[in-house]
Protein backbone atom coordinates (compact mmCIF):
# COMPACT_ATOMS: atom_id res chain seq x y z
CA UNK A 1 0.00 0.00 0.00
CA UNK A 2 1.41 3.46 -0.71
CA UNK A 3 0.81 6.60 1.23
CA UNK A 4 -2.51 8.63 -0.58
CA UNK A 5 -3.62 12.19 0.47
CA UNK A 6 -6.39 10.98 2.78
CA UNK A 7 -3.98 7.88 4.48
CA UNK A 8 -0.06 7.89 5.74
CA UNK A 9 0.99 4.99 5.43
CA UNK A 10 4.35 3.01 6.31
CA UNK A 11 5.92 0.67 3.63
CA UNK A 12 8.36 -2.22 3.92
CA UNK A 13 8.03 -2.11 -0.19
CA UNK A 14 10.62 1.15 -0.40
CA UNK A 15 13.48 -1.21 0.54
CA UNK A 16 12.81 -2.96 -2.79
CA UNK A 17 13.69 0.36 -4.58
CA UNK A 18 16.43 0.66 -2.20
CA UNK A 19 18.01 -3.20 -3.62
CA UNK A 20 18.01 -1.69 -7.02
CA UNK A 21 20.26 1.34 -6.78
CA UNK A 22 23.03 -0.68 -7.10
CA UNK A 23 22.17 -1.89 -10.56
CA UNK A 24 22.12 1.68 -11.97
CA UNK A 25 25.67 0.82 -12.18
CA UNK A 26 25.47 -1.18 -14.86
CA UNK A 27 24.11 1.54 -17.00
CA UNK A 28 28.03 2.46 -17.06
CA UNK A 29 28.75 5.78 -19.20
CA UNK A 30 25.05 6.50 -19.86
CA UNK A 31 24.60 9.02 -17.49
CA UNK A 32 21.12 10.49 -18.49
CA UNK A 33 19.63 7.30 -18.13
CA UNK A 34 21.26 6.31 -15.10
CA UNK A 35 20.42 9.38 -13.40
CA UNK A 36 16.47 9.14 -14.68
CA UNK A 37 16.78 5.92 -13.36
CA UNK A 38 18.17 7.19 -9.77
CA UNK A 39 15.49 9.63 -9.44
CA UNK A 40 12.12 7.38 -10.20
CA UNK A 41 13.64 4.96 -7.25
CA UNK A 42 14.25 7.46 -5.00
CA UNK A 43 10.73 8.96 -5.87
CA UNK A 44 9.24 5.36 -5.03
CA UNK A 45 11.49 5.44 -1.76
CA UNK A 46 10.36 8.82 -0.14
CA UNK A 47 6.77 7.67 -1.10
CA UNK A 48 7.36 4.42 1.23
CA UNK A 49 8.25 6.98 3.76
CA UNK A 50 10.57 4.71 5.65
CA UNK A 51 13.36 6.24 7.32
CA UNK A 52 16.08 3.43 7.26
CA UNK A 53 15.13 3.19 3.76
CA UNK A 54 15.40 6.61 2.70
CA UNK A 55 19.35 6.71 4.67
CA UNK A 56 20.31 3.71 3.17
CA UNK A 57 19.13 5.44 -0.61
CA UNK A 58 20.81 8.60 0.66
CA UNK A 59 24.67 6.60 0.73
CA UNK A 60 23.27 4.92 -2.49
CA UNK A 61 23.28 8.14 -4.34
CA UNK A 62 26.62 9.54 -2.62
CA UNK A 63 28.98 6.27 -4.02
CA UNK A 64 26.95 7.46 -7.29
CA UNK A 65 27.19 11.26 -7.70
CA UNK A 66 31.34 10.06 -6.72
CA UNK A 67 31.33 7.50 -9.30
CA UNK A 68 29.78 10.23 -12.00
CA UNK A 69 32.32 12.47 -11.07
CA UNK A 70 35.60 10.39 -10.99
CA UNK A 71 34.46 8.89 -14.81
CA UNK A 72 34.61 11.51 -16.90
CA UNK A 73 36.04 11.03 -20.50
CA UNK A 74 39.47 13.09 -20.30
CA UNK A 75 38.91 13.56 -24.32
CA UNK A 76 35.26 15.37 -23.23
CA UNK A 77 36.72 16.68 -19.65
CA UNK A 78 34.38 19.79 -20.07
CA UNK A 79 31.46 18.63 -22.06
CA UNK A 80 31.04 15.71 -19.31
CA UNK A 81 31.74 17.75 -16.58
CA UNK A 82 28.94 20.12 -17.42
CA UNK A 83 26.74 17.18 -17.79
CA UNK A 84 27.39 15.47 -14.63
CA UNK A 85 26.81 18.57 -12.71
CA UNK A 86 24.15 19.16 -13.59
CA UNK A 87 22.39 15.84 -13.70
CA UNK A 88 23.63 15.71 -10.46
CA UNK A 89 22.04 19.21 -9.15
CA UNK A 90 18.57 18.04 -10.92
CA UNK A 91 19.19 14.63 -9.10
CA UNK A 92 20.03 16.68 -5.69
CA UNK A 93 16.31 19.20 -6.16
CA UNK A 94 13.85 16.42 -7.51
CA UNK A 95 14.80 14.25 -4.37
CA UNK A 96 14.55 17.30 -2.12
CA UNK A 97 11.29 18.46 -3.81
CA UNK A 98 9.88 14.87 -3.53
CA UNK A 99 10.94 14.54 0.62
CA UNK A 100 9.49 18.03 1.39
CA UNK A 101 6.57 17.10 -0.62
CA UNK A 102 5.60 14.16 1.78
CA UNK A 103 4.86 15.71 5.31
CA UNK A 104 4.44 12.45 6.69
CA UNK A 105 7.92 11.22 6.20
CA UNK A 106 9.06 14.59 7.12
CA UNK A 107 7.78 14.48 10.72
CA UNK A 108 8.95 10.78 10.86
CA UNK A 109 12.11 11.80 10.23
CA UNK A 110 11.81 15.01 13.04
CA UNK A 111 11.14 12.16 15.21
CA UNK A 112 14.23 9.93 14.38
CA UNK A 113 15.65 10.34 18.04
CA UNK A 114 11.90 9.59 19.82
CA UNK A 115 12.51 5.92 20.61
CA UNK A 116 12.14 4.47 16.73
CA UNK A 117 8.40 2.72 16.73
CA UNK A 118 9.24 1.07 19.83
CA UNK A 119 12.77 0.20 18.55
CA UNK A 120 14.46 1.20 22.05
CA UNK A 121 12.39 -1.11 23.92
CA UNK A 122 13.18 -3.87 21.70
CA UNK A 123 16.42 -3.54 21.39
CA UNK A 124 16.83 -3.05 25.23
CA UNK A 125 14.72 -6.12 25.99
CA UNK A 126 16.92 -8.35 24.00
CA UNK A 127 19.90 -7.61 24.89
CA UNK A 128 19.20 -7.77 28.62
CA UNK A 129 17.77 -11.12 28.08
CA UNK A 130 20.92 -12.36 26.24
CA UNK A 131 23.41 -10.56 28.67
CA UNK A 132 21.88 -11.79 31.96
CA UNK A 133 21.13 -15.30 30.63
CA UNK A 134 23.78 -15.94 32.68
CA UNK A 135 24.32 -19.28 30.60
CA UNK A 136 27.45 -20.13 28.48
CA UNK A 137 25.58 -22.29 26.18
CA UNK A 138 23.18 -19.30 25.34
CA UNK A 139 25.86 -16.76 24.93
CA UNK A 140 27.35 -18.76 22.60
CA UNK A 141 24.21 -19.91 20.49
CA UNK A 142 21.63 -17.87 21.50
CA UNK A 143 18.02 -18.98 22.46
CA UNK A 144 17.28 -20.57 18.74
CA UNK A 145 15.85 -19.22 15.93
CA UNK A 146 12.62 -16.47 16.09
CA UNK A 147 13.52 -16.54 19.79
CA UNK A 148 13.56 -12.62 19.47
CA UNK A 149 9.65 -12.99 19.35
CA UNK A 150 9.67 -14.32 22.68
CA UNK A 151 12.17 -12.27 24.61
CA UNK A 152 11.45 -8.49 22.97
CA UNK A 153 8.72 -8.12 24.65
CA UNK A 154 6.60 -6.59 22.58
CA UNK A 155 5.97 -10.23 20.66
CA UNK A 156 8.17 -8.65 17.52
CA UNK A 157 11.23 -9.25 16.02
CA UNK A 158 14.56 -7.48 16.45
CA UNK A 159 14.29 -5.56 14.03
CA UNK A 160 17.96 -5.41 13.82
CA UNK A 161 20.02 -8.04 11.95
CA UNK A 162 23.00 -8.11 14.95
CA UNK A 163 20.54 -8.87 17.94
CA UNK A 164 18.31 -10.79 16.08
CA UNK A 165 21.69 -13.19 15.37
CA UNK A 166 22.66 -12.67 19.18
CA UNK A 167 19.25 -13.89 20.86
CA UNK A 168 18.89 -16.76 18.37
CA UNK A 169 22.52 -17.71 17.53
CA UNK A 170 24.57 -15.91 19.81
CA UNK A 171 28.16 -15.46 19.31
CA UNK A 172 28.56 -17.65 17.19
CA UNK A 173 25.79 -16.27 14.79
CA UNK A 174 27.53 -13.01 14.98
CA UNK A 175 30.76 -14.49 14.16
CA UNK A 176 29.76 -15.93 10.81
CA UNK A 177 27.84 -12.77 9.67
CA UNK A 178 31.00 -10.89 10.62
CA UNK A 179 32.97 -13.58 8.42
CA UNK A 180 30.30 -12.79 5.30
CA UNK A 181 31.38 -9.03 5.44
CA UNK A 182 34.54 -9.31 5.72
CA UNK A 183 34.19 -11.55 2.19
CA UNK A 184 32.55 -8.51 0.48
CA UNK A 185 34.60 -6.16 2.05
CA UNK A 186 38.18 -7.15 0.76
CA UNK A 187 36.14 -7.21 -2.91
CA UNK A 188 35.93 -3.83 -2.16
CA UNK A 189 39.79 -3.32 -1.79
CA UNK A 190 40.82 -5.73 -4.63
CA UNK A 191 42.71 -3.56 -7.01
CA UNK A 192 42.61 -6.54 -9.71
CA UNK A 193 38.68 -5.96 -9.45
CA UNK A 194 37.13 -3.48 -12.14
CA UNK A 195 36.78 -0.19 -10.41
CA UNK A 196 33.15 0.46 -11.00
CA UNK A 197 32.35 -3.45 -9.67
CA UNK A 198 34.06 -2.38 -6.48
CA UNK A 199 31.60 0.85 -5.94
CA UNK A 200 28.72 -1.64 -6.49
CA UNK A 201 30.01 -3.80 -4.22
CA UNK A 202 30.28 -0.52 -1.75
CA UNK A 203 27.13 0.40 -2.46
CA UNK A 204 25.36 -2.72 -1.44
CA UNK A 205 27.57 -2.40 1.47
CA UNK A 206 26.52 0.60 2.93
CA UNK A 207 22.96 -0.19 2.09
CA UNK A 208 23.03 -3.43 3.91
CA UNK A 209 24.75 -2.42 6.65
CA UNK A 210 22.52 0.02 7.37
CA UNK A 211 19.18 -1.79 6.79
CA UNK A 212 21.11 -4.33 9.97
CA UNK A 213 20.99 -1.65 12.02
CA UNK A 214 17.21 -0.94 11.65
CA UNK A 215 15.91 -3.84 9.97
CA UNK A 216 16.26 -7.30 8.93
CA UNK A 217 18.40 -8.02 6.04
CA UNK A 218 19.17 -11.65 6.54
CA UNK A 219 15.45 -12.41 6.47
CA UNK A 220 14.62 -10.20 3.98
CA UNK A 221 12.72 -11.80 0.70
CA UNK A 222 14.07 -7.95 -0.88
CA UNK A 223 17.44 -9.62 0.05
CA UNK A 224 17.62 -11.60 -2.71
CA UNK A 225 18.27 -8.97 -5.17
CA UNK A 226 20.99 -7.51 -3.42
CA UNK A 227 22.82 -11.52 -3.46
CA UNK A 228 22.07 -11.90 -6.93
CA UNK A 229 23.97 -9.00 -7.78
CA UNK A 230 27.15 -9.84 -5.27
CA UNK A 231 26.69 -13.53 -6.88
CA UNK A 232 27.13 -11.13 -10.01
CA UNK A 233 30.23 -9.56 -8.99
CA UNK A 234 32.01 -12.52 -7.30
CA UNK A 235 31.23 -14.39 -10.41
CA UNK A 236 32.27 -12.12 -13.03
CA UNK A 237 35.77 -11.64 -11.17
CA UNK A 238 36.28 -15.40 -10.61
CA UNK A 239 35.63 -15.60 -14.20
CA UNK A 240 38.15 -12.46 -15.37
CA UNK A 241 40.60 -14.36 -12.97
CA UNK A 242 40.69 -17.43 -14.73
CA UNK A 243 41.21 -16.36 -18.35
CA UNK A 244 44.02 -14.24 -16.89
CA UNK A 245 45.54 -17.28 -15.84
CA UNK A 246 44.91 -18.95 -18.71
CA UNK A 247 46.43 -16.79 -20.66
CA UNK A 248 49.50 -16.34 -18.77
CA UNK A 249 49.90 -20.08 -19.46
CA UNK A 250 49.30 -20.04 -22.89
CA UNK A 251 52.16 -17.66 -22.93
CA UNK A 252 54.26 -19.77 -21.03
CA UNK A 253 53.69 -22.73 -23.44
CA UNK A 254 53.72 -20.64 -26.86
CA UNK A 255 57.69 -20.94 -27.77
CA UNK A 256 57.63 -17.55 -29.14
CA UNK A 257 57.27 -16.37 -25.37
CA UNK A 258 60.19 -18.41 -24.24
CA UNK A 259 63.18 -17.32 -26.65
CA UNK A 260 65.33 -15.34 -24.59
CA UNK A 261 66.62 -12.60 -26.17
CA UNK A 262 70.11 -11.60 -27.11
CA UNK A 263 71.81 -8.53 -28.45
Amino acid sequence: MWRSDNENVVTNTAYFFVALIPYIFLWGKRKALSIISLVLLLFFIIQGAKRGALISAVMGVLVFIYYQLTTIEPKERIKSLIISILGILLLIYFSYDFYMSNDFLVSRIEKINQGGSGRDIIYSNLWNSWLESNNIFRYLFGFGFVSSIKYSGTTNLAHNDWLELLINFGLLGISIYLLLFSAVIRFVFCSNAERVDRLMMLTIIFIWFLKTMVSMFYTSDITIFNLVLIGYLLGKYQRNKNIASINTLDKNDDPRYNQEFKI
